[in-house]
């Protein structure tokens, strides 16, 4: 075979790295978990787990991102072989095949821990929850100089959800640094107060039925930056309509969902209990936001006819969130790139009914 020009070559270069980046953008799924997970209840700002929780965002990443996540998954069967080659016991599934975790608060709230051990050089007889997590360099000195609790404190907190779930009062947090593969291990025990008082931070977030305050001081504020919900916090967006976004919903705590996908949720409008995880995502053309979640451009000032009308800072001009004559829908208002003009859409909604708003 003749040799290819090196033009042609170089043109080449990279194409198969950016078809796996896009397969895996394409097939990701959109973060929007049953329940509020405890990998998330460690986390200071209560208004994050909140948006998480209530389905805020339909989360996307680059395929690039997607596959460092993975990163940490593709190490954990590893590190189960590094701890059997040292003679400890290791299960990382039950004997219904499923990783050990817990449900709690009717199905809102729950967790699955990466194993369970015994035979650790720590404690040979004792039974321990088990975490793998992997860091990048400057993460995991961070971790090496200060302990997990104060490191990760996200990640502390996740062992003791898991700890006072699985009625275990040890657990194992072993990292390992993807840069040099240098690992790092420690030995916590149950806190049993602290952990109760994740549980009832969760309760909270999940009875909440309006944003509970953020701890972030601005858009440009270090940890707002990196967070998934900061156009909602500090811009005119607004969550994506789902029944977790509508002001006719409400979870259950005592009960799980009908179709055993999480909690309960209660649909006012309807008078029943949403049927199934996919009738929560789907929506129905009921739906009306929750009113605090358009404060950012408007004010609810009035309910009427099954419609929540809004007048929009500033203007002073008016629309309506719902399905009557120039009602917008939940969901043109969530395509409206300018939220300020939401008023002069819902003029045209009005002359022409069966149109749409188009971001």
């Amino acid at each position: 075979m003749a040799a290819l020009p090196q033009a042609t070559l170089d043109a080449r270069t990279g194409r198969v790295s950016h078809a796996i980046y896009d397969h895996h953008a394409r097939t990701q799924e959109d973060g929007r978990r049953p329940h509020l997970g405890a990998s998330l209840i460690g986390r200071e700002c209560r208004r994050e787990a909140w948006y998480a929780f209530r389905w805020a965002r339909r989360l996307r990443h680059e395929g690039r991102m997607l596959l460092l996540f993975q990163t940490g998954h593709l190490a954990e069967p590893r590190f189960v072989a590094d701890l059997k080659a040292l003679g400890a016991t290791v299960l990382d599934r039950d004997v219904n095949g499923r990783q050990f975790g817990f449900s709690a608060l009717g199905g809102h709230f729950g967790g699955s821990a990466d194993a369970i051990a015994t035979g650790l050089p720590y404690a040979p007889r004792t039974w321990a929850c088990v975490e793998f997590k992997t860091h990048g360099s400057r993460s995991f000195a961070t971790l090496k100089s200060r302990g997990v609790k104060l490191a990760k404190p996200e990640h502390y907190a996740q062992l003791q959800c898991y700890m006072l779930a699985l009625q275990l009062d040890r657990a194992l947090y072993l990292a390992k640094n993807k840069d040099t593969d240098e690992l790092h291990d420690e030995w916590l025990t149950l806190d049993r107060p602290f952990a109760e008082s994740l549980r009832a931070k969760a309760l909270a977030i999940i009875q909440a039925d309006v944003p509970p305050p953020g701890t972030g001081t601005g858009p440009n504020d270090p940890t707002c930056r990196r967070c998934d919900y900061r156009e909602l916090c500090f811009g005119t967006a607004v969550p994506a309509p789902s029944c977790r976004s509508c002001a006719h919903a409400t979870p259950v705590t005592d009960r799980p969902s009908p179709d055993g996908l999480g909690g309960a949720w209660r649909c006012e409008k309807w008078e029943a209990d949403i049927p199934t995880l996919q009738a929560q995502r789907d929506g129905c053309t009921g739906h009306r936001y929750i009113p605090i979640l358009l404060s950012k451009s408007a004010d609810a000032i009035e309910y009427h006819d099954g419609d929540i009308h809004y007048r929009l800072h500033g203007s002073g001009a008016r629309f309506a969130n719902g399905e009557g004559e120039g009602a917008l829908s939940s969901e043109d208002i969530h395509r409206c790139p300018d939220k300020p003009g939401l008023a002069v859409a819902a003029q045209l909604k009005a002359r022409f009914p069966t149109a749409s708003v188009i971001g």
